[in-house]
């Protein structure tokens, strides 16, 4: 048979072990396992990822969830965890050394950027941060001592495209690690793996989850590095309970129906907004007027659903808009089926907008995360908020 495409994909569970298999897979909501024997008991507490052991080690429910994940990203394994940061720290302690060094994209989630700026230095850990526009600064910044290669594409909040073939074809020769956050665009628009990544991280809050329930987080990667960050996540605790993977598992079955609907609808508010007096600068991959439109089209099989967007008078406009709105939520985070609006800088970014530069958040810039409503209620919410 043919490889199933990605919409039959998100419905085709990992099987449980059953006599007859349930559509709904359980939810294990238990910390320990009984042991048959002693025998079993020893070869459990010295195994890898034992999934009726112990819970902080595995659990049959989160194990469904992970194979899940591995499956649309076409790779080996994953591990999920309570959040995304949680997935992102694990991948970045388990790997970097007092010493070592780590090249990261200016344009990048907030609190990755705050970990990378005021708590791995403190480590001993090197870090410099490239143009996310600019790959050929890789060459000119990368160190003897570098070890990790981080980049966010599309990045949160400027969707900046990153040519992640290109830079895991440099990282390869090198033996440096690639870590690519793949959140924005979801395995249903992009697959890193495939790409040449080493390690893909998500924060299934966002779009996996798709329903503002659940915080989670995941690593997705090979069998070898899963090993290795699999004795961290243990160490640290970083788990996820039984009761978000099964939220996760049912959510992942309908994400290719959310994110089509979800990516439409973001292209017609894209195109909207660039008619708009008064805004300044739209931004959204499937533009042609984004700079790196025909990237995104060859490495992405779909531009997202987040639409960034300046005004023109500064923040005192854009306060006056993300107010405004009736339909789009003023809230963070994003992914949701409800659309959201945000002002990046004093919000989701306010952080890194106190601490440094390195990641540059225009001060007029709002966040756009578009949901599964009617485009016309979305396009006509937003026309009344600018009008305000």
């Amino acid at each position: 048979m043919e490889e199933k495409s990605f919409d039959s994909l998100v419905v085709d569970l990992p099987p449980v072990e059953c006599e007859f298999q349930p559509l709904v897979p359980p939810i294990y909501q238990t910390s320990i396992f009984e042991m048959v024997d002693y025998e079993t008991a020893v070869k459990n507490e010295n195994a890898t990822r034992p999934n009726s052991y112990y819970t902080r080690w595995g659990n049959p429910t989160v194990t469904v969830l992970e194979k899940m994940l591995a499956k649309l990203e076409g790779a080996e394994t994953a591990l999920a965890f309570p959040s995304g940061m949680a997935a992102i720290f694990c991948v970045l302690y388990s790997t970097l050394n007092p010493g070592d060094h780590i090249l990261c994209c200016k344009s990048v989630y907030t609190d990755t950027s705050v970990l990378l700026t005021k708590d791995f230095p403190n480590l001993g850990i090197e870090v410099t941060f490239f143009d996310n526009q600019n790959i050929e600064e890789i060459s000119k910044l990368v160190r003897i001592n570098t070890k990790v290669i981080y980049i966010e594409s599309p990045d949160n909040p400027n969707l900046n495209i990153v040519d992640i073939k290109a830079v895991s074809s440099y990282t390869k020769e090198r033996g440096i690690l690639i870590v690519v956050d793949n959140t924005f665009a979801t395995p249903y628009c992009q697959n890193p793996i495939k790409l040449g990544a080493d390690v893909v991280v998500h924060s299934l809050t966002k779009y996996i989850s798709g329903h503002m329930n659940v915080s989670a987080g995941a690593i997705v990667t090979n069998n070898t590095l899963a090993k290795r960050f699999w004795d961290k996540q243990i160490l640290i605790g970083s788990c996820l309970d039984p009761h978000s993977a099964w939220l996760l598992i049912q959510s992942i079955q309908t994400l290719a129906i959310r994110l089509n609907k979800q990516i439409n609808n973001a292209a017609l508010v894209a195109k909207y907004l660039e008619t708009h007096p008064k805004i300044k600068k739209v931004i959204y991959p499937g533009l042609p007027s984004h700079p790196q439109h025909e990237l995104a089209k060859k490495q992405m099989k779909g531009f997202g659903a987040i639409v960034s967007f300046e005004v023109y008078n500064g923040i005192q406009e854009s306060v006056k808009v993300v107010e405004g709105t009736k339909v789009f939520k003023l809230a963070v985070s994003l992914g949701g089926v409800i659309s959201l609006i945000e002002h990046a800088s004093t919000m989701s970014h306010s952080k890194v907008s106190r601490c440094d530069d390195n990641t540059y958040v225009a001060k007029n810039l709002i966040r756009l995360s578009i949901g599964i409503e009617d485009p016309n209620d979305l396009i006509k919410d937003l026309e009344q908020a600018l009008a305000g």
